[in-house]
């Protein structure tokens, strides 16, 4: 597991536990905010208390998703034991890029830039 991962999977889930208090706690602000406000205004205090339980439950599964490291196959990172062909493929392909810019460059330059 990377440390970003552990990171933003950590963050998700001081979210989501930063929302089940707003969520069970007695307090008013977090009701004001924009969503929170309009829901409780149409639907009342409960429907706003279900927002945030189900914000502080949708962090947390998605926290606990990212930590487990699990992704999608085509996601992946590569292993380290084909880090070492892969640079060495960059490293090729780089060279190559730049042999046919300067190639190209002396086609250009020797004729006059015609390309006819």
């Amino acid at each position: 597991m990377l440390d970003d991962e552990k990171l933003v999977g950590s963050l998700a889930m001081l979210l989501g536990l930063i929302s089940l208090g707003f969520s069970l706690g007695p307090w008013d602000s977090p009701y004001r905010l924009r969503y929170a406000a309009a829901l409780s205004e149409r639907f009342g205090k409960t429907a706003a208390r279900l927002f945030w339980l189900l914000l502080a439950v949708i962090l947390a599964g998605l926290g606990a998703v990212i930590i487990a490291g699990v992704r999608p196959e085509y996601a992946r990172p590569q292993s380290s034991t084909n880090l070492g062909t892969s640079i060495d493929g960059l490293i090729q392909r780089t060279l190559d890029t730049r042999t046919s810019q300067r190639a190209s460059e002396h086609f250009l330059f020797d004729h006059g830039g015609c390309l006819t």
